[in-house]
């Protein structure tokens, strides 16, 4: 199985990874596993299990997935609503003539400060969609009017808030109340999306739950069993020779409480085999992309290294 789970490996690099994980490096993070046993259950042998189903999203994919959001998300929902008010009309010319005023009356906002991901995805959003740069700013520039007395900016009818991916939820509903709030309190029927690449059912449910949002959805939604390590993770439903899941959540759970003591199993718990060419979400198990404890106490080799946004994150 190993020869097997070795050369899949390799594919994947050749193929989706973008070269990212050359045997060499794959070699080093293998190392800080434990060496096989005489008997019972191989570290390393779990290991390159779970890298087999590392999910990789290159910036090309990234790219196709923005023009799926655009699409899928925004504009077919938008002109179906058009349609609707209008008879269920085919005249094409009224259609993309009302569009055009929605799409006039959007704005488009990274979810997070403007050096995170979901600000850096706007660039290549507004490429592949062929928008004009007048329909992306920052928060500040929705509104008008003094700080005493704040007005919405003329023309803003849609505000859309992007992001690359909704792990737990928490950091969204962080980042988006106080902007929420002060917009809601200028219109309160202002239309506000937040629309994430990538989401966990949990992630979604939870900004529902806790925020205004007019609307949360996502491109790609991981349900539960994208969990790799619970009893419903899609990894072991069929039996696999020499690989057991309690070992292997065991054995991420002992690493991961040393790499990241307050989530050995990714931020939130999510337990996540998912990295994106520009990072590799906190959600994901911190045994693929930590470089270490920080205090030096616990050396580790990332196969898919994280960029850290401060301390421990």
């Amino acid at each position: 199985m190993r020869e097997l789970l070795i050369a899949k490996i390799k594919a994947l690099n050749e193929t989706m990874w973008e070269h990212r994980a050359s045997w060499p490096v794959v070699e080093r993070w293998l190392n800080r596993f434990a060496p096989d046993p005489q008997a019972g259950h191989s570290e390393r042998l779990h290991a390159l299990f779970l890298l087999s189903h590392f999910s990789f999203y290159s910036s090309k994919v990234v790219r196709a997935l923005l023009q799926a959001l655009y699409r899928d998300l925004f504009q077919y929902p938008l002109l179906a609503a058009i349609r609707r008010r209008n008879q269920n009309t085919l005249n094409t010319t009224l259609v993309s003539q009302r569009y055009t005023k929605l799409l006039a009356s959007t704005r488009f906002l990274g979810m997070g400060n403007p050096s995170e991901s979901g600000t850096h995805l706007l660039y290549y959003f507004r490429q592949e969609n062929q928008l004009s740069k007048d329909l992306f700013v920052q928060s500040h520039e929705l509104f008008d009017g003094t700080a005493a007395q704040p007005r919405l900016a003329k023309n803003v009818d849609h505000v859309v808030l992007l992001d690359d991916f909704c792990g737990s939820g928490t950091q969204a509903v962080r980042y988006s109340k106080g902007l929420l709030t002060r917009l809601r309190a200028l219109r309160k029927r202002l239309r506000i999306s937040y629309l994430p690449l990538f989401a966990t059912t949990e992630g979604l449910n939870k900004v529902r739950r806790e925020t205004t949002f007019s609307r949360v959805d996502t491109v790609c939604e991981l349900d539960p069993s994208f969990r790799c390590l619970s009893t419903g993770s899609r990894l072991f439903r069929e039996a696999q020779p020499d690989i057991n899941r309690a070992f292997a959540e065991q054995m991420c759970r002992a690493h991961g409480a040393h790499l990241l003591p307050n989530a050995p199993l990714g931020f939130g718990g999510c337990e996540l085999l998912l990295g994106f060419a520009h990072n590799v979400p906190n959600n994901t198990l911190p045994v693929f992309w930590s470089m270490g404890a920080e205090d030096g106490s616990y050396p580790w080799d990332a196969v898919f290294p994280r960029h850290l946004k401060g301390p421990g994150w």
